[in-house]
């Protein structure tokens, strides 16, 4: 038995609904009014010829075509800067919470360790690492563009991924010079109440 082929796929009819559509427009449109007869050209004069400067009517000097591009410029830029202070402030709102929500996780971590130093330490750690990230992938992204080496998912994930280890590291790097700076200003202050002692 052989297989039954469809008579017209879904190409082949829609090519023939398009040609109906079509034969359908063009036989019902006129280019030319037919009830009206042509317009007789006749040769022309030497009166028609002779180039006249006329004074603009004062409707000519209203365009409205160019009030409404510039209404239209205007509303458009007026938006868009509605919607980049709306996003800035978003943004500084983030920035703002996730701040905060660092220096509290921080506090409750002193709390919880009773020690000012540990508290400390996560600060400047979180920080650091959260600071890293978004410089990380802010410059590579800016890189990117200039230069054309990945794509800009790729960009983000990479210079993000940099970011934060080496917002860590310097976050580690600062907490080591911090710690020798004020073991070396407590032993300076020591030296000097014992001198201070010492000389009374």
């Amino acid at each position: 038995m052989k297989k039954q082929t469809p008579y017209l796929n879904f190409g082949f009819s829609a090519f023939l609904l398009l040609l109906l559509l079509l034969t359908g427009f063009l036989a019902t449109s006129q280019t030319v009014d037919s009830l009206q007869q042509a317009p007789v050209l006749s040769a022309p004069n030497a009166a028609s010829l002779t180039p006249s400067y006329t004074e603009p009517a004062q409707d000519d000097l209203f365009m409205p075509g160019a009030f409404a591009l510039l209404f239209i410029a205007g509303f458009f830029f007026v938006f868009a800067g509605i919607g980049a202070m709306l996003t800035l402030l978003f943004v500084l709102g983030i920035a703002g919470l996730v701040s905060v929500g660092m220096l509290s996780a921080s506090i409750l971590v002193g709390i919880h360790q009773k020690s000012f130093e540990r508290g400390f330490r996560t600060l400047v750690i979180l920080f650091s690492g959260s600071g890293g990230l978004v410089l990380g992938a802010v410059s590579l992204f800016i890189a990117n563009e200039f230069f054309h080496w990945w794509t800009t998912k790729s960009a983000l994930l990479i210079g993000s991924g940099s970011g934060v280890f080496a917002g860590l590291g310097l976050g580690f790097l600062a907490l080591l010079i911090l710690k020798r700076l004020t073991d070396f200003l407590k032993q300076r202050f020591q030296f000097l109440s014992y001198s201070k002692q010492t000389l009374s």
